[in-house]
């Protein structure tokens, strides 16, 4: 019976290693910036074009806790912390950036688990360079 729980048990730790790599896979042929966050800030996944461009962000650290000396990257974050804190998905969300004529375009959706409470996020930001400001 032991043997039976253990291959269950790592038939499962593969299966779940398997899904671990195709969201990870998936989320790097995205062009624009992803990030899969749970609702307390804790990043999961991200993908490879954020940590390009945001080279402190990583699977091992809370958006809530990041620090950036760029008003323009504070409300863009800013703004992913409070739609997990509120549980509020985000439809073609515009953040200007006046200094430097562009625009972050962040799209997200709340996870929910089966009780419907929010258990994290996942956002897509798009960056607009040369973005004429009214």
């Amino acid at each position: 019976m032991l043997t039976i729980l253990l291959r269950f048990d790592q038939s499962k730790a593969d299966k779940i290693f398997e899904h671990h790599q195709r969201l990870q896979q998936l989320i790097n042929l995205l062009p624009n910036s992803a990030i899969i966050a749970l609702s307390n800030g804790d990043v999961k996944y991200c993908n490879d074009t954020i940590r390009k461009a945001y080279p402190v962000i990583s699977e091992s650290v809370n958006i809530n806790e990041l620090h950036f000396k760029s008003e323009f990257d504070q409300k863009v974050f800013g703004k992913i912390s409070d739609a997990l804190r509120f549980g509020n998905n985000l439809y073609d969300h515009k953040i200007p950036d006046i200094s430097y004529q562009r625009q972050a375009t962040i799209n997200g959706s709340i996870v929910r688990n089966r009780q419907g409470t929010a258990t994290g996020g996942v956002f897509i930001i798009s960056l607009d360079e040369h973005v004429k400001q009214d």
